[in-house]
């Protein structure tokens, strides 16, 4: 499996979406806005803004449920770059508390797997038998991190969760039709754009 895109000044070069004009507006834009605009699923409009988050200061906030871009401060006034270094602020400690929500989560579940190692220890070699079988199954599968031009029919995209149909060249761009939920999408990446794919060993 492959690593996760490092947040590096070449791969922010690198990397394209298709929702990322689309964010560059002074007013959040809801993800049922993003959906009619793309025809992307929910899910992987959720996972597209979350990508482009790694490389871009996306401001998000349950209480507007939208998103856009944090807007060039040296092309702004004082004032509005005070509000907007607040917005960046506001949506910074959305996230803090995020983390902290999922570590109180996480507390039963390893206190669970802890609890059961001690009292029933004969369960391990359980355990470590099924995680052997696991593996073997993943291992079927090969989760490649591809150029767009690199991608083949029924490579399964993970980050849009479809799989491709049909590629067509168009010079510039690629044009990929990929089915998702029962849907027939497309998505138009540049040649160079990096997808994370799963592809039959």
């Amino acid at each position: 499996m492959n690593k996760a895109i490092k947040q590096t000044k070449e791969n922010k070069q690198k990397f394209w979406s298709p929702l990322l004009d689309l964010l560059k507006i002074t007013t959040p834009v809801t993800r049922s806005e993003l959906q009619d605009a793309v025809g992307f699923s929910d899910r992987a409009i959720r996972n597209e803004v979350s990508n482009i988050s790694k490389f871009h200061p996306v401001i998000s906030y349950s209480s507007k449920k939208g998103y856009r871009l944090a807007r060039d401060f040296s092309k702004i006034t004082v004032e509005e770059a005070a509000t907007e270094w607040l917005e960046v602020e506001h949506s910074l400690n959305e996230l803090k508390a995020r983390n902290r929500d999922i570590n109180k989560r996480m507390k039963p579940l390893i206190a669970y797997q802890k609890k059961m190692e001690k009292v029933r220890p004969e369960v391990l070699p359980e355990i470590n038998r099924q995680r052997a079988e696991r593996r073997k199954e993943i291992i079927v599968q090969q989760t490649l991190l591809l150029k767009a031009k690199e991608i083949k029919p029924n490579d399964y995209i993970c980050n849009l969760f479809g799989t491709v149909k049909e590629i067509e060249d168009r010079g510039s761009h690629l044009a990929i039709n990929y089915e998702s939920n029962g849907y027939m999408c497309q998505v138009q990446p540049t040649h160079e754009y990096e997808m994370k794919v799963i592809r039959e060993a």
